[in-house]
């Protein structure tokens, strides 16, 4: 359920402006908490894409930092031309008892899908929101974060991350050189350890022929390597 209240709307860092007053929808379980706050406008390449008040923010990012997970997938495939997949993802865990938050997020994000983890273990009650469209990624997730910035070295993670979405929105990652870049970036985040697959047997994918060039790290996104999430 949702109901539509009046408040006003304090632009952050201007002065001796006349508030204006500005209808907002919020459901039940954040009307509670909403008294007067601040809002901040997320936007992307002009476009606004939606209101986020600075609490919601915050307390989003930070629970993403413990939380979350920015994830590029990379799988073989002979559905397309250089055969490699490149699959970003963002997604959010937690147990039943807490699945509001996630719905938060996805009410936030006007965005993604809450479903089950998929494991095999019967006792598991873990459920999952989830972001793979990428237009969902590139036009919410990515404005989102770079206007609440994680505090943990996890914002490295987001970074590479970005950085992959972004090139992919052109289509880079259709290109060898593209997508030999991406790989690289994939293989300094989290996770690389359990990938079936080391990056130089998906890079020998690409071009059997030749030695790739591989970038060192520092030049792929100015940042350490994150060793645990």
């Amino acid at each position: 359920m949702r109901e539509t209240v009046d408040f006003a709307v304090l632009k952050l860092g201007y002065m001796l402006e006349t508030p204006s007053i500005r209808r907002y929808s919020f459901s039940a379980t954040m009307q509670k908490a909403v008294t007067m706050c601040s809002v901040r406008t997320i936007s992307r390449e002009g476009q606004t894409m939606s209101e986020v008040d600075v609490g919601t923010g915050n307390y989003l990012a930070g629970f993403a930092d413990g939380e979350g997970c920015f994830y590029l997938g990379v799988h073989p495939t002979a559905n397309l031309a250089l055969g490699i997949q490149v699959v970003p993802e963002f997604h959010v865990s937690q147990n039943s008892e807490r699945v509001s938050v996630l719905q938060l997020f996805q009410d936030t994000l006007d965005c993604g899908l809450i479903k089950r983890n998929a494991s095999a273990a019967a006792q598991d009650r873990t459920w999952v929101y989830v972001v793979k469209r990428h237009n969902e990624l590139h036009d919410a997730v990515l404005p989102f974060f770079t206007e609440f910035p994680l505090r943990s070295d996890k914002q490295n993670e987001f970074l590479k991350f970005k950085i992959v979405v972004e090139m992919m929105h052109p289509k880079e990652h259709l290109t060898t050189e593209g997508l030999q870049h991406i790989l690289q970036i994939a293989f300094t985040m989290n996770g690389s350890k359990f990938r079936k697959r080391t990056l130089a047997q998906l890079l020998d994918c690409l071009e059997p022929s030749e030695t790739i060039r591989r970038v060192p790290a520092t030049q792929i996104a100015g940042e350490d390597i994150v060793r645990t999430a």
